[in-house]
């Protein structure tokens, strides 16, 4: 279930739903005032990733459209202004994963491929090429092995991916989004 911010008088009316100008489809959460009362910041979850928004009560004309203050290929969450106002701190979070084996030889876990963030990977039936999730903006990719060179992407964030899965001859790969 999808979180909404509700706004409520602290006497008399009924409560109701902000969408701050966003779709009122956009999850939204977890806000603080400023110290002044002038500001509200929240966070709304957009293109994949949660992002930090401000609400400026006081803006001009009343608009009632709060603006992104954060952007990019990490969850930016849980704004909270320091007591002096002069600054906001998120705790920011960035998924990672790596693909690893088990080496019999030294009967430990190292990784498949270094430096690739990949999580959901899936082998074609010929074994020449790996199809996978990137991490962190779920992206699919494909590379040809063994070293995972020559990478490629064949479908693009925003959209979401996971669980590529090659057909028998190898000629397409379906995918959960």
């Amino acid at each position: 279930s999808a979180y909404t911010i509700w706004e409520a008088p602290a006497v008399g009316s009924s409560p109701s739903p902000v969408s701050f100008g966003l779709s009122p489809a956009t999850p939204q959460c977890c806000g603080s005032w400023s110290p002044d009362g002038s500001t509200y910041y929240f966070q709304a979850f957009v293109n994949g990733f949660y992002q930090v928004f401000a609400y400026h009560e006081r803006s001009f004309l009343y608009s009632r459209t709060a603006y992104q203050i954060t952007n990019g290929p990490a969850n930016f969450r849980s704004p909270v202004p320091i007591p002096s106002g002069d600054r906001l701190l998120v705790l920011s979070q960035t998924q990672k994963a790596e693909l690893a084996r088990f080496d019999t030889g030294s009967q430990r876990w190292v990784p498949l491929f270094e430096g690739i963030s990949a999580a959901t990977a899936r082998f074609s039936p010929d074994g020449k090429f790996m199809a996978f999730t990137r991490l962190p903006d779920h992206s699919l990719w494909r590379c040809t092995l063994p070293a995972c060179s020559e990478q490629i992407p064949l479908i693009p964030s925003p959209i979401r991916v996971t669980m590529p899965r090659w057909s028998p001859d190898g000629g397409q790969i379906a995918c959960m989004v």
